[in-house]
């Protein structure tokens, strides 16, 4: 599994609901997951986006973000 190369961006990790806490990962990785589980896990709110400082990005405005660029890859 590729993961897809990313434009500048400011998130830069994500963190993903586990049963047993939370699993930082890089935003690449996110990524490379299929587009059901990707909307699955936001559907179920169990994903927070952060920053190089590990602020948290608000879902809304990551989401925003993400379509700009896989728009730009395509």
């Amino acid at each position: 599994m590729t993961m897809p190369t990313i434009k500048q961006s400011t998130i830069m990790h994500v963190s993903v609901k586990m049963s047993n806490g939370y699993n930082l990962i890089p935003l690449q990785e996110f990524l490379s997951y299929s587009v059901t589980k990707r909307n699955y896990l936001l559907l179920q709110n169990q994903v927070k986006f952060l920053d190089a400082e590990g602020n948290i990005i608000p879902t809304n405005k990551a989401l925003k973000e993400l379509v700009e660029l896989l728009k730009d890859q395509n």
